[in-house]
């Protein structure tokens, strides 16, 4: 289930900001005519990293077993260099996507 599908309960915290966040927030509430607590989680939100749920079920599986790894074989998978056509092929849909969007297939 994408989180976007739950229900929109809201739940309520208790944020200590720095001042100079607070009064940041507020100006931005004062400008775009929001209530602060709308501008704080908008803030909030925009700012999560995204959720494996997020992603095409076929790439789930292999992310949360990344997940399982220590430091040292992620950094392993880090050092890997990909096949010589895969490597063409990649550099050919960057080159690709500078003159126009790609296709969902590319």
């Amino acid at each position: 289930m994408l989180l976007e599908e739950l229900p929109m309960t809201r739940q309520a915290i208790t944020l200590h900001l720095p001042e100079n966040i607070y009064w940041r927030l507020q100006a931005i509430s004062q400008v775009t005519h929001q209530p602060l607590e709308e501008v704080a989680f908008q803030a909030i939100q925009g700012n999560l990293p995204p959720a494996i749920e997020d992603l095409p079920l076929e790439w789930q599986a292999d992310l949360a077993e990344l997940h399982s790894l220590d430091n040292e074989a992620l950094w392993a998978i880090t050092k890997e260099s990909l096949p010589q056509k895969q490597w063409q092929r990649h550099e050919g849909l960057l080159d690709q996507n500078q003159s126009g969007p790609l296709t969902e297939t590319e």
